[in-house]
């Protein structure tokens, strides 16, 4: 779906429904595997009762799940490899399967039903309900790829210290569409059949016929996701928030471009950026090869990107307005 298609060029305060129980987790932590109003999530906390920060990782677009993982060519765990990093750092993390993915399946079960408001007040809701949560501290979301853009809606109204941007679109979607369907990749009836569809989304049409080879991307019960997405600037979004913010993007990556990095980094004149030339868009580093990019897409044993949780961690540490812990 819509950010997944450089891949395939290329080759709520909620009650908690069900508690599945404290799981063994790493050296720097325990999860808990919790249902928020049926948002599955997991909870990880660094060991002892000190207070500390708690970051929100929100996923990016398709049905990528709580790590970083989907059924469809998707198999990083770069989100649960990111939480276990801050665990290490002393940041706590939520990091929950959006609705309609893994263990929230069953919210998500008509697609037509789903916008971006609604991904946005999920986002939103978890963060509120992590506010209650004992010896946490300043609540921050991440964001990566479409993520991002949930995390700069949910923030405000989410009451958030603070946003972290990985990988995320700085343009209107429209804009980033036609930047990916003008691959030579794609066969040029197909690129003219695309960019007649987007144009058709971003006047708030409906395309009810999608050929077959269109239909992950521009399948017709999606297109109410698109068109409510394809208005949102997220730069303008960056711009209205007053918060601290941490954008961070890649040179390898092949779905995000530095144009995106540059338009949020230009939003406002604070926001802190990092820029790693190596990095992926599954927030690992790849080469520039076919190969070594579609192994960052499907080899979970890749770390991620060298200093990039040592950079969220010291930012969120800092916005919290504590101390930056190092790995041992």
């Amino acid at each position: 779906m819509h950010l997944m298609l450089g891949m395939a060029c290329a080759a709520i305060v909620a009650g908690v429904m069900l508690a599945a129980g404290s799981l063994p987790g790493h050296a720097g932590g325990t999860e808990r595997r919790l249902t928020i109003d049926g948002l599955a999530l997991t909870y990880l906390r660094p060991e002892g009762t000190d207070r500390v920060p708690l970051a929100v990782i929100v996923a990016g677009s398709g049905p990528t799940d709580r790590d970083g993982n989907s059924l469809q060519s998707l198999n990083t765990d770069a989100y649960k490899q990111l939480a276990a990093a801050l665990a290490d750092l002393g940041i706590a993390t939520v990091r929950y399967d959006k609705r309609g993915v893994g263990g929230s399946a069953d919210l998500g079960k008509d697609e037509n039903l789903v916008t971006i408001d609604v991904f946005a007040k999920d986002a939103q809701a978890i963060a509120t309900w992590a506010k209650q949560l004992p010896n946490v501290g300043p609540i921050v979301l991440i964001g990566h790829s479409e993520g991002g853009v949930l995390a700069l809606m949910a923030a405000k109204p989410a009451g958030v210290k603070a946003v972290v941007l990985l990988a995320t679109p700085g343009r209107p979607l429209g804009q980033i569409l036609r930047d990916q369907v003008a691959s030579p990749a794609l066969p040029s009836d197909l690129r003219a059949e695309a960019m007649q569809i987007i144009a058709a989304l971003e006047r708030g049409e409906e395309v009810k016929t999608v050929r077959a080879d269109l239909e992950p991307l521009f399948r017709p019960s999606v297109q109410p996701f698109m068109r409510s997405w394809i208005k949102t600037d997220p730069a303008q979004l960056l711009r209205g928030l007053a918060m601290p913010a941490l954008v961070i993007g890649g040179g390898r990556d092949i779905q995000v471009a530095r144009v995106d990095f540059d338009a949020l980094v230009a939003a406002r004149a604070d926001i802190k950026s990092n820029w790693y030339p190596t990095m992926g868009h599954t927030l690992k580093s790849t080469g520039q090869d076919l190969q070594s990019q579609g192994r960052a897409y499907m080899d979970p044993t890749l770390a991620l990107a060298e200093g990039l949780a040592d950079a969220v961690a010291r930012f969120i540490h800092e916005a919290s307005g504590g101390v930056s812990k190092t790995r041992k």
